[in-house]
């Protein structure tokens, strides 16, 4: 029983510790000043949405008051406003990897 018990707990645990993924459609980007609403990004301004979600590096919500103002990110736009809608925090080695990935293009 101890035996299964450790098992189970090592099963359970590796999962906290797997990288998260991101979403496909997004984009890379530098935030360069997080005056919210408003964020600038490689030098252009975006207006956020409403429901705009800031995800920090380890992957939990992090409150728009507490963006940093310099961070590598993965964000996406919000289709019909191009305001953008989610901000990932990225480390340095997320960023070598978006880098790395190939680019697709989606056709709908």
């Amino acid at each position: 029983m101890p035996k299964f018990l450790f098992w189970l707990a090592l099963a359970i645990s590796s999962h906290s510790y797997a990288a998260r993924s991101l979403p496909n459609q997004g984009l890379l980007g530098d935030l360069e000043a997080a005056a919210l609403p408003e964020v600038k990004i490689d030098g252009k301004l975006y207006r956020t949405a409403p429901g705009l979600r800031i995800y920090g590096i380890n992957n939990a919500l992090i409150m728009q008051n507490q963006t940093p103002q310099k961070a590598s990110i993965w964000y996406q736009l919000e289709p019909t406003s191009g305001n953008i809608w989610r901000i990932w925090l990225l480390t340095n080695d997320e960023v070598a990897t978006l880098k790395a990935r190939p680019k697709t293009i989606i056709t709908e």
